[in-house]
């Protein structure tokens, strides 16, 4: 039962295309990496980039970089692996 997918319907669009996510033991444990790598990235980065003047879009773009990669862990279709990983 570890490796059984629970896949949970989120939107669809006229029946044609549903978007999902799918919820797999290693997906959990891909996660649970990436939820504990980023703030020992984060608190290099608040260091690092303290004098820049892009300071608060550098932080923008690593938020849009890590909830992509969290959605490209979860998709369940090539439409949302395309859109995530791009």
């Amino acid at each position: 039962m570890l490796f059984v997918p629970v896949t949970g319907l989120w939107m669809s669009a006229l029946g044609v295309v549903g978007l999902a996510l799918n919820l797999r033991a290693y997906d959990f444990v891909s996660q649970e990496i990436r939820a504990a790598e980023d703030p020992e990235f984060e608190t290099f980065y608040t260091n690092y980039m303290s004098h820049d003047e892009g300071y608060l879009r550098f932080f923008a773009y690593m938020s849009l970089f890590n909830t992509s990669m969290l959605g490209l862990v979860t998709s369940s279709n090539l439409i949302q692996i395309y859109i995530f990983g791009n």
